[in-house]
């Protein structure tokens, strides 16, 4: 509402002893006595007064000096999208989407992804935006080839052409579908507008070695790992340690079995569950392969499981 404390406890002050609002342990000590009363002070404002009362919301729910979580961020969506701002709406959707992934909540994250490519259809900046985050999703739940198509579509547009986070998603899709012929030319294309230094080019390039060229990938894949942390990138760097590891698998399983215990420590450090996920995985592979204790492998199925990530389920049950 933008007033001030004295003014602000004036109001709540008055709207208690009307018993519009009671005592309640919410952030302003009140809450509305039923939804129904709420609902009918809502219906005495004026529209504009009712979008002004929503953004205001939506920008207290954003701007907050601790990282806003998922709910939150949806939340503020749903106050945007009353306000009018339907690609502001759509941004802090694609936020909530990020904060799902990093909680391994898959299937969360699609439905804010497809929250947003509801509100911009008219708005092709945060509709390239969706997808690009819908491809990364797909990818890590086991449907890269999914993502891949979808995103070789869009890169077919002339809108899209020049998208460089939008070729890296497609590329990494294709890898990760195992469509190297069709990686090739994705991975080609990025080289010419990346930097060789580019993090993301790095990761992919060590992904290019990992079929035919076992060693190079094992040493790509741990440059890559180094430059994504210089650049705070962690998720990425789990992904560049998760490349080296089952590059060396059959080469040196001490050594893959050192990587993925860097891999699994960064990303318990940072919280990444989808990584966590990824790391037991491999590390049960590896206790399998030396006869060692199948908990990881059971504690990977049942965290891939509660996040949806099918694909991985599915690879795991037919080990």
């Amino acid at each position: 509402t933008e007033l001030d404390d004295a003014k602000l406890s004036t109001a709540i002050h008055h709207a208690v002893s009307s018993t519009l609002l009671v005592s309640a342990t919410t952030p302003l000590g009140v809450m509305w006595r039923h939804p129904l009363m709420r609902d009918a002070v809502r219906d005495l404002l004026l529209p504009l007064e009712q979008q002004t009362l929503a953004r205001r919301a939506a920008d207290h729910l954003v701007n907050r000096t601790t990282e806003p979580s998922e709910g939150q961020l949806r939340q503020a969506a749903e106050m945007y999208e009353l306000a009018g701002y339907p690609d502001r709406a759509a941004r802090e959707l694609i936020r909530a989407a990020r904060a799902a992934v990093r909680g391994a909540a898959l299937d969360v994250a699609e439905q804010h992804l497809a929250a947003a490519h509801a509100l911009t259809g008219t708005l092709p900046g945060a509709a390239l935006d969706v997808l690009i985050e819908r491809i990364d999703t797909l990818t890590l739940a086991g449907r890269a080839a999914d993502g891949y198509h979808s995103g070789i579509v869009a890169l077919q547009s002339a809108a899209a052409g020049d998208s460089r986070r939008l070729l890296v998603a497609t590329t990494r899709a294709a890898y990760s579908a195992g469509l190297r012929a069709e990686a090739a030319p994705l991975l080609a294309r990025l080289e010419q507008v990346a930097e060789p230094t580019d993090s993301d080019l790095m990761v992919l390039r060590a992904d290019a070695a990992w079929a035919y060229r076992k060693s190079e990938a094992i040493q790509l894949g741990q440059l890559a790992a180094a430059r994504a942390m210089e650049d705070g990138r962690f998720e990425l760097a789990c992904e560049a340690l998760l490349i080296a590891a089952t590059a060396a698998i059959k080469r040196d399983i001490d050594l893959a079995a050192r990587i993925l215990h860097q891999a699994l420590a960064l990303s318990e450090a940072h919280q990444l569950s989808i990584w966590q996920v990824q790391a037991l995985f491999e590390l049960g592979l590896v206790d399998l392969a030396t006869d060692s204790d199948p908990t990881r492998d059971y504690q990977a199925r049942e965290r891939a499981t509660a996040a949806g990530m099918l694909g991985t389920v599915a690879v795991i049950d037919t080990k």
